[in-house]
């Protein structure tokens, strides 16, 4: 792995594989608020923006740590079109087709793993309520990997018993 940790290495494989399985998604990148302005967001249309929720961390042995967490993956589109009964067809299928941009998202990402994270597993899915003309699901995959940093460690940064603060 030639990232400095885990989390640059997921969001390397993250937008690889995205950009290999979904070419229609202009725009991939870590979620930090970019759909919550006042004004036209800074984002290619269509958008996956996606953020690796506060993983839980625990000890399996000699500094190795186990991490769960919930990867939250947005899928935003701005379809322009209305989708309701009075929308023509050909309107209604555009406006819609944020659904199938998301089921292709998901096929892409269900049991995606590699070497050093295992597969991932969707866990939920729903559309976001906004009041902004933006469509945007939300689908939250469960993933886990093995953290052996701290083995790369000197010692004594890992609290080495057998050295004394000298005070």
């Amino acid at each position: 792995m030639t990232e400095s940790n885990m989390f640059a290495h997921i969001y390397n494989a993250l937008v690889a594989r995205l950009e290999s399985q979904v070419p229609e998604i202009d725009y991939i990148a870590q979620d930090f608020g970019q759909l919550e302005v006042n004004i036209r967001p800074m984002v290619n249309f269509p958008a996956v923006l996606f953020d690796l929720e506060a993983p839980n961390y625990s000890d399996v042995s000699g500094g190795v740590q186990l991490a769960e967490g919930l990867l939250t993956v947005r899928v935003a589109d701005n379809p322009f079109q209305n989708d309701s009964n009075l929308t023509p067809d050909v309107s209604r299928d555009r406006a819609l087709k944020y659904y199938d941009l998301s089921q292709k998202v998901f096929l892409a990402l269900q049991n995606f793993g590699d070497d050093y994270f295992g597969e991932m597993t969707r866990v939920s899915e729903i559309t976001e309520k906004r009041e902004d003309a933006l469509r945007v699901r939300i689908i939250r995959f469960s993933l886990a990997w093995k953290d052996d940093s701290a083995l790369s460690m000197p010692t004594a940064a890992l609290g080495d018993p057998n050295i004394t603060a000298g005070f």
